[in-house]
């Protein structure tokens, strides 16, 4: 069956903007192997999908790179090579 997992999270929980957030802080980057560990996603019929900042999307996939999840991106902008 189809299903989607959302595992949300506020970079910056200590900002005033960001004080009624009671979830997860922290960058997702530095979260999501965690989340997919804990919440036992299996690899084979997984594709983990960022959207974001460019650095943060090439960080997510160097830290993918050999786990078996497939990846996917989009990038909110890109930087011209």
């Amino acid at each position: 069956h189809d299903e989607i997992t959302f595992f949300p999270s506020v970079s910056r929980p200590d900002e005033d903007r960001n004080t009624a957030w009671t979830g997860a802080g922290g960058r997702i980057n530095n979260l999501v192997l965690g989340y997919l560990a804990d919440a036992k996603i299996p690899t084979e019929d997984t594709i983990v999908y960022a959207c974001g900042h460019p650095g943060m999307i090439e960080d997510l996939r160097e830290k993918l790179t050999d786990t078996g999840y497939a990846y996917t991106e989009e990038r909110f902008w890109k930087d011209d090579d």
